[in-house]
């Protein structure tokens, strides 16, 4: 079967509201179960006849790319005697040409600006591409603090949004095909960091401290460049977290809405006083114009996080007195430094410090982490990432608790207050430089020298 009818097929057999959770094909039900039946019936007879390579569809990944499952004919015959993995690769499918790049890179670092400029040059005079660029990024090319003439001769290929309009921002951002940073892992947080829906397809090259997430070498971005652009290379889909703070007030007003109360919460006590909680602006990196108070932020945003949610006990000196809910039920309570939700890419991070175990990235997952417990037997868990985890200053706590999300937006919680964390349905997909399994093994022995020892002499 050639390559356009096997897309035909599986055109003809794609359903309403189809989408990908954990590798594999879930289909909603469109009210009809005799004609999901019999579609479902009909797509397995056309894959048995793909040959070669069998492209699933696995959604979109920004305006001109989509992700396809690449698996060779002969694991398909073996689905029905084995488990399928669910990490398996997924690859680029560019529907057209891409020809807008965000391109992100690390501020206040000569040397980076000095390797951006070189890449950009490369970029339009080479491949004719428009570049997306921050605000302050831009300014700095207009004015002439750096690479003046390079914006002077190709200012058509520059663009950028309005600081501080956020529809400028959105429409900017919905126009990118790719993604390219070049600094350290923090980089690539920031720019991922910019997208609440649909992220496109990210390619990172290592110009920072540690570089566990970025995988290319920036040096021979020509290379790395184009056969992204040329070839289905494959991407791992790294898991973020969607959060949501919810004061005392809102959190038991949610909970005798939704008639879901445990016997546990029953026996909570909320306190309707108004308290006075002030955003810590020295520290948050939300605008003042923005937010006047927590009450006003917890019900108006929603923050993507895809290392941890941390919660902490801030300046004070008493433990916290956490409680940890999953799916509506109280599940322990914290007494220590904190508690950290991570994502499998944060296992590497914060939560490696604090103890937890090392998740790949392509494990649906959660990972309970306590920071510094008063406990013996207190040791870190992983959850399924389908989970509703709430994380609850207890009203009978002795402080307040502090929250911060990968790193950002850092503000004080009050007694009652509650963080909401769930699976977002809008992962990120990095650019695998050899495949998800080996990149990620190679960075365990790069950055964090995994077992790294001398070996053991042979027996004379």
């Amino acid at each position: 079967m050639a390559a356009d009818d096997k897309r035909s097929a599986i055109d003809e057999v794609k359903l309403t509201d189809s989408y990908i959770s954990d590798g594999r094909k879930i289909l909603s039900d469109p009210g009809n179960a005799t004609l999901i039946k019999d579609k479902k019936k009909r797509m397995l007879q056309l894959y048995n006849q793909m040959s070669v390579l069998d492209f699933s569809e696995a959604g979109k990944v920004g305006p001109k790319a989509d992700l396809l499952e690449k698996r060779p004919k002969e694991e398909q015959d073996k689905a029905a005697s084995k488990l399928e993995d669910p990490s398996a690769d997924y690859h680029i499918y560019w529907k057209e040409r891409p020809t807008n790049i965000l391109f992100i890179k690390k501020i206040n670092d000569t040397e980076v600006a000095e390797k951006f400029l070189e890449i950009s040059e490369w970029l339009i005079k080479e491949l004719n591409m428009i570049l997306i660029v921050e605000p302050v990024v831009f300014e700095d090319m207009n004015k002439g603090s750096f690479g003046d003439k390079l914006y002077e001769n190709h200012k058509d290929h520059f663009l950028s949004w309005r600081l501080g309009n956020e529809y400028s921002q959105k429409e900017a951002l919905s126009a990118v095909d790719l993604i390219i940073c070049i600094g350290g892992d923090g980089t690539l947080l920031y720019a991922v960091s910019l997208f609440e829906e649909t992220i496109p397809p990210v390619i990172s090259f290592a110009m920072g401290s540690l570089g566990f997430l970025t995988l290319f070498n920036v040096e021979k971005y020509k290379d790395a460049i184009t056969r992204v652009l040329e070839k289905h290379v494959s991407v791992t889909q790294r898991l973020r977290l969607q959060c949501k703070v919810i004061s005392d007030q809102e959190y038991a007003t949610k909970m005798a809405d939704e008639c879901y109360l445990t016997p546990e919460i029953k026996e909570l006590k909320f306190d309707f006083t108004p308290k006075k909680k002030q955003l810590n602006r020295g520290i948050s990196y939300i605008k003042e114009s923005e937010f006047t108070s927590l009450e006003d932020k917890h019900l108006h945003k929603e923050l993507l996080v895809m290392n941890e949610v941390v919660v902490d006990r801030g300046p004070s000196p008493y433990l916290t007195n956490i409680q940890i809910f999953c799916n509506g039920r109280l599940m322990t309570t914290v007494q220590g430094d904190g508690i950290i939700v991570a994502t499998p890419t944060g296992s590497t991070a914060y939560a490696l410090a604090a103890g937890a175990s090392m998740v790949h990235p392509s494990v649906s997952s959660m990972i309970i982490c306590p920071i510094c417990p008063h406990s013996l037997s207190f040791r870190p868990v992983v959850v399924p990432a389908g989970v509703e985890i709430m994380i609850r200053v207890a009203p009978q706590a002795r402080n307040a608790a502090w929250v911060g999300f990968d790193g950002r937006n850092r503000f004080e919680l009050s007694k009652g207050d509650s963080v909401v964390i769930r699976a977002s349905t809008n992962p990120v997909p990095c650019v695998n430089n050899t495949g998800h399994v080996t990149d990620w093994f190679d960075s365990l022995a790069r950055c964090l020298n995994w077992n790294v020892r001398e070996v053991q002499k042979e027996m004379k």
